[in-house]
């Protein structure tokens, strides 16, 4: 868009997503940032960074909305939408694919108690694939894949279990585990795949059948989210990841756990 305004909205993104992350009030910035992005998107010259930018902030906006309690469809179905028309200029941009497999993510996320939340996990699993083929060195697939593979994993805990339940909650942590060590091979110490780690630990750690291993798996998921919460120690990461890290002490100490991840 006019250069202008694509320096401005990315910079509003940008500090919109930190001040979500500090847990600052963050309701002028996302208001601000809208509007530049608005006018980057109408301008004759709008580029593949102003949808990039668009799609960024619809998915810290859907989050933010998530742990609100507040309902993400509209921003959501927004957001895809911009991925869809930034596709149509570049249809191999992997960080399109990987900003779609979050959306669907968030998704799911929001109708996990509705019988449609199991069509957006194989969406946000297949995006993430596609932009992991298209660049395989960039941590940010891989990422996205884990974080899907998390949240489906998390959601068929929560469903009948039965032996084929079983069989595929395995495959999913060790498949998520897998790209979250490919991702931080690629990018060490990044937060956000520390505590996805975590999560897929603690999850892994609740399905354990033998008392010891479950301990050592629930320690290991204990310090990557704290590792994870350190840096951002009352925003929107640390609000969703420290039920999860007390729960993950409580297994390794082998006390009753308080708090389980949805």
């Amino acid at each position: 868009g006019g250069s202008y305004d694509t320096l401005l909205s990315l910079t509003l993104t940008t500090q919109y997503a930190n001040q979500l992350l500090l847990g600052e009030e963050a309701g002028a910035t996302l208001l601000d940032a809208q509007m530049a992005i608005s006018h980057a998107l109408t301008s004759p010259d709008v580029s593949i960074i102003d949808y990039l930018t668009a799609v960024r902030l619809s998915a810290w906006q859907s989050q933010a909305q998530l742990t609100q309690g507040r309902d993400p469809a509209k921003t959501l179905l927004g957001g895809l939408q911009y991925a869809d028309a930034g596709l149509r200029l570049q249809p191999n941009q992997p960080l399109l694919h990987v900003a779609r497999s979050l959306l669907h993510t968030t998704w799911g996320q929001w109708k996990a108690a509705a019988p449609d939340a199991a069509t957006h996990w194989p969406l946000a699993i297949a995006a993430a694939e596609r932009a992991i083929a298209l660049s395989p060195g960039r941590p940010e697939p891989h990422e996205a894949l884990a974080h899907a593979l998390r949240h489906a994993a998390a959601w068929e805990i929560t469903g009948k279990q039965n032996a084929a339940s079983h069989r595929r909650v395995a495959a999913a942590l060790a498949r998520g585990l897998s790209a979250c060590e490919t991702a931080l091979q690629l990018a060490p110490g990044r937060v956000p795949l520390l505590a996805t780690k975590g999560a897929l630990l603690l999850l892994r750690a609740r399905t354990e059948k033998k008392p010891k291993q479950r301990r050592e798996t629930a320690g290991l998921a204990a310090a990557a989210l704290g590792q994870a919460i350190e840096p951002n120690g009352s925003g929107i990461l640390a609000f969703e990841l420290r039920p999860l890290l007390a729960t993950a002490r409580a297994l390794a100490s082998d006390a009753r756990p308080a708090v389980t991840e949805p």
